[in-house]
């Protein structure tokens, strides 16, 4: 919502994103709302929603790419069992070649 006289403001400060006119608003709007709209330009409003898009996708797949990193692909639980001390198979003393396992059972050590 965006708003820039004495009447708006009520309705600014209910809405999700209340945006004020920087320039032409009053104090009372510029108060009530979330935003200040500094140049009164509604492109504005646009490009800021672009970016705040483009980094919602970013910081999403940073996450996903985070989470993926230390867990096994889903239903393997071959390599979640720890293997017996000094048991070597598949390239590593827990008996696994996945870097997970080997944190989960060796404390990282991959032979």
């Amino acid at each position: 919502m965006t708003g820039d006289g004495v009447n708006d403001a009520a309705v600014l400060k209910k809405a999700d994103i209340g945006i004020a006119m920087g320039s032409t608003g009053t104090e009372v709007t510029k108060e009530a709302a979330v935003m200040v709209l500094t140049d009164d330009n509604f492109s504005t409003i646009v490009k800021a929603v672009e970016l705040g898009r483009g980094a919602a996708i970013v910081v999403a797949a940073e996450i996903r790419k985070a989470l993926g990193r230390n867990h096994p692909p889903m239903g393997d639980d071959s390599r979640a069992q720890p293997a017996e001390p000094g048991q070597t198979r598949g390239g590593s003393t827990c008996g696994s070649s996945s870097r997970w396992a080997a944190t989960r059972c060796c404390g990282g050590r991959i032979r």
